[in-house]
């Protein structure tokens, strides 16, 4: 029989798996590693820009908080444990609410995709695969590996954490060139600048105010909110070929889990080139899996 298992550990979300992938343990952090000491932490600023964003939010826009806190519940823990593992503030993983409202389906006009609105050259550049079958700027934990790399890639040319999200935003080369133009490496300074992109001017106030509100959700009326409880699951290996449609009638488990869990696979299917591939499965239903490979295999 064959052995598709790669392995069955009860996972509770915050204690995902960062080795899923061998890419992940060979990121840009280890490569330096020497430098990553010198990462700053996360600024404590509040200004009135910040203040109108809480204002905006709290009066305005309680519903797109609500929706954010409900979905934080889920993927923070993970985002958090893999920022935390790279020395990186955990306040960077606001960035996630205001890119994506943390939905893998989530596309802007320039085709940036999903949790971390990566375009496709710079997710190919921190180790995504992005092809017909698979997209894992989808995938909430591979994303987000991939946006700790880029944002300490970032952090250690600009040494500032306000300019790394900058950057993020606007583009390296962009915001290179208005430090050089304005003669500055300050945020505040080129915030105020003409030709400083509108849109970068409004992300960055915004990602403050909602870490602020994120502190004390009470304090700005948010005492009641529904949560999305972390997902809990099992990896396992599916064979080249396999659908999860398929998958879902011959056994027990609910096709909606398995998107759920498994949004990078784009159609559903893991792709007939390749031996097998990684998948998720909602916790206690392993067995179900298994039994249903061995069919299979016989």
């Amino acid at each position: 029989m064959l052995v598709y298992l790669l392995f069955s550990l009860t996972l509770f979300f915050p204690q995902a798996m960062a080795q899923e992938d061998p890419r992940l343990s060979k990121g840009f952090h280890q490569k330096e590693s020497k430098k990553k000491l010198s990462i700053k932490p996360f600024p404590k600023v509040y200004n009135p820009e910040i203040e109108r964003w809480i204002s905006l939010f709290s009066q305005n826009h309680s519903s797109y908080l609500k929706l954010w806190l409900k979905r934080s519940y889920r993927y923070f823990p993970l985002m958090k444990r893999i920022f935390n593992s790279q020395g990186l503030p955990k306040e960077l993983v606001s960035m996630s609410l205001v890119e994506s409202s943390l939905s893998p389906q989530a596309v802007s006009s320039a085709q940036a995709v999903g949790y971390w609105q990566f375009i496709k050259s710079t997710g190919l550049e921190f180790g995504l695969k992005i092809n017909h079958w698979i997209d894992e700027r989808q995938d909430f934990e591979k994303s987000t590996q991939a946006a700790a790399d880029y944002l300490q890639k970032l952090h250690l040319e600009f040494e500032d954490w306000l300019l790394a999200m900058s950057a993020y935003n606007m583009g390296e080369n962009r915001l290179r060139g208005l430090i050089k133009k304005h003669q500055t490496k300050n945020f505040w300074k080129l915030y105020k600048k003409p030709d400083f992109p509108r849109e970068t001017a409004l992300y960055i106030p915004k990602i403050l105010a909602v870490n602020h509100i994120l502190k004390n959700p009470s304090a700005y009326g948010l005492s009641e909110f529904v949560i999305l409880a972390p997902y809990k699951y099992d990896i396992f290996f599916l064979p080249g070929g396999s659908s999860l449609k398929k998958l879902s009638l011959e056994t027990e488990i609910p096709l909606a889990e398995l998107k759920k869990l498994n949004p990078s696979l784009k159609k559903q299917k893991i792709p007939f080139h390749i031996a097998s591939h990684p998948i998720r499965i909602p916790k206690g239903m392993g067995k179900l899996f298994s039994n249903w490979l061995d069919k299979q295999n016989k």
